[in-house]
């Protein structure tokens, strides 16, 4: 807005970890999700205007078991947040987890279903496709309710290496990588 344009608007405080990898999660009535790993854990806030004043509210704090992120950006989808906790996550570690905005935690994926570092994505219809550290794909379904695999498939070949970059599905093509090469597989529609 002319003079404004770059003027700094607000700041918060209250979660100020010492690397962030994963970017802010928007999500709605002004609140945003934040997260880290190396014990970090994650930070929930609400920003709002009042004329030209603008306030930032620190709503919870989650600890590195309940909900964190070391290395991929969180999903909210259907009203709920996804993420891959980190290694130093506690029991759940490199599990994918399910949290409501009001910071309760719904579930995790379980033991026999870890990700590592690992990238993900959900489709409109609540399908999460998944990788692991060195290339295994998974597809689950996810909700509410839970985590059921679907599907796993040795992409890579168990070859993979540092498979961490972020995935993307456009038009109903799943684009991933591993530090070597990068992937693109047709999982249908348009």
């Amino acid at each position: 807005d002319g003079e404004a344009r770059g003027r700094l608007l607000w700041r918060a405080d209250a979660f100020n970890p010492s690397v962030i990898a994963p970017s802010p999660v928007p999500l709605s009535e002004g609140r945003f999700f934040m997260t880290a790993g190396y014990g970090s854990g994650g930070a929930m806030f609400r920003v709002s205007r009042a004329g030209e004043a603008w306030r930032v509210e620190l709503l919870f704090k989650t600890d590195r078991k309940q909900f964190a992120s070391e290395q991929q950006t969180p999903v909210f989808h259907d009203g709920r947040l996804y993420t891959v906790l980190p290694s130093d996550g506690g029991g759940d570690r490199q599990q994918f987890v399910c949290m409501t905005p009001k910071g309760e935690r719904l579930w995790a994926s379980g033991p026999a279903n870890t990700f590592g570092l690992g990238p993900y994505v959900l489709t409109p219809d609540g399908l999460a496709v998944l990788l692991d550290d060195v290339g295994t794909l998974s597809l689950a379904r996810v909700g509410p309710d839970g985590f059921r695999v679907l599907a796993r498939h040795e992409l890579m070949g168990r070859k993979g290496r540092d498979a961490w970059g972020p995935m993307i599905l456009v038009n109903g093509r799943l684009f991933l990588r591993d530090s070597a090469r990068l992937y693109c597989l047709d999982l249908g529609g348009s």
